[in-house]
């Protein structure tokens, strides 16, 4: 355990599963800086539009950083021609992470907090939405976006984790939260509690279409492979990679 703990760590998780809650109490109870994805656009780094020799270069420099967290969303990858990246990829993902998965187990909900962000803008609390309809088309295509997530999480030819976290067994109580993990310090009540985030609120309080949507998507083939998926759109089981 204790090499373990003197590991960086690489969360990988798709939008809207708590990724960010879940890099703060990694950060706080495992002493970890966050450090930027190297392959998220916008912001800071515009990865869509950097040259290969200077993503390889950030790349390079991360790996050579000691002791700290990453969070990517693995579909970001696919933002650049991936046969062209690919070695800068594989460099990435098998540089010797603890590598923890967080994955959301309703796909609907998934696809419905996604499409609230995109439409709203926002991302992080407070979430101050305000009563919306979501347009049937968009989230029909964002439905379909995150099968294809899903999909990549699980079957990318790369990553290998080390443990996996699922949304729902997260209560936002921190101290609770970081000991579903075998990566918890046997003394993690010494690092001193940590402000909880907001959570969302509950989707059917603000989405006034929502029975709509559900309609509208529950003809969509749920077929992932190795993840078995219910007639409720909920993942029940993953056949990860071993």
């Amino acid at each position: 355990m204790d090499k373990l703990l003197d590991k960086s760590i690489l969360l990988v998780a798709n939008p809207r599963t708590g990724s960010n809650y879940v890099s703060r109490i990694l950060s706080h109870y495992l002493d970890r800086e966050v450090l930027k994805s190297p392959f998220e656009p916008g912001d800071i780094i515009h990865a869509k539009d950097m040259s290969y020799d200077k993503l390889d270069d950030i790349v390079d420099g991360m790996l050579l950083e000691e002791r700290y967290l990453v969070k990517v969303h693995p579909q970001q990858t696919s933002y650049r021609e991936v046969i062209q990246y690919n070695d800068i990829f594989k460099k990435f993902y098998m540089h010797d992470f603890y590598t923890i998965g967080l994955i959301r187990r309703d796909i609907f909900a998934t696809a419905l907090s996604w499409s609230i962000s995109l439409d709203t803008g926002i991302w992080l609390p407070p979430y101050d939405y305000d009563r919306m309809e979501i347009d049937v088309e968009s989230f029909v295509r964002q439905f379909k976006i995150t099968l294809e997530a899903i999909d990549t999480m699980v079957n990318h030819s790369m990553i290998d984790y080390d443990e996996v976290l699922y949304y729902e067994d997260i209560e936002s109580i921190p101290l609770d939260d970081i000991r579903l993990l075998d990566i918890c310090p046997v003394d993690v009540e010494s690092y001193g509690e940590i402000e909880t985030l907001y959570k969302a609120p509950e989707k059917k309080d603000i989405v006034e279409n929502i029975v709509e949507l559900r309609l509208a998507v529950k003809d969509i083939s749920l077929e992932v492979n190795n993840v078995h998926i219910n007639k409720d759109m909920k993942i029940t089981h993953i056949d990860w990679r071993t």
